[in-house]
């Protein structure tokens, strides 16, 4: 059984709330944003998310993170362009549940020597198990824990998502 969270227009009304969230706490002054998107689903929420803050952040990039969830150690930076050290960074994924994925990937992200490091996530589930909390979330959902969220992309926009 599938139930609902949301359509691709709920999920680009939540992604455009959350740009303008992150375009209005962006440090006056600041020269750039780099965002990372964790994973496929990741990349393509990050994508999207920079099109909705194109304009109300002076200089923005988008990187991929290449993780392996399952064996979330292994979490690289795809280099399609350098990267510039000292930058405020946007972790981007499309699910949190536990909190792992994404303290394993801060750790690259962290040789950057960031000004400033935040985290979106367009569901956040409520079974943390390691420190990370979300500074922007599209949608909270309570489910329980044999659960699994699904995000669908086309490759370019989220398309839904819903609990399985």
């Amino acid at each position: 059984m599938t139930n609902q969270i949301f359509n691709s227009e709920t999920a680009a009304i939540k992604l455009r709330r959350m740009a303008l969230e992150v375009a209005e706490s962006f440090p006056p002054g600041s020269s750039e944003l780099l965002i990372y998107g964790i994973g496929t689903n990741g990349f393509v929420v990050a994508n999207q998310l920079a099109v909705y803050l194109s304009g109300r952040i002076p200089f923005l990039k988008v990187f991929e993170l290449k993780m392996d969830k399952s064996h979330p150690e292994t979490a690289v930076l795809w280099q399609n362009e350098a990267q510039k050290e000292g930058g405020n960074i946007l972790l981007v994924d499309d699910v949190i549940n536990s909190g792992r994925t994404m303290c394993y990937a801060l750790k690259p992200l962290l040789q950057l020597h960031p000004v400033r490091v935040q985290t979106l996530v367009l569901v956040e589930r409520m079974h943390k198990l390691f420190p990370v909390k979300p500074d922007y979330v599209g949608v909270k959902i309570a489910t329980a824990e044999d659960d699994f969220i699904v995000v669908e992309t086309d490759n370019r926009t989220v398309t839904r998502a819903f609990v399985r």
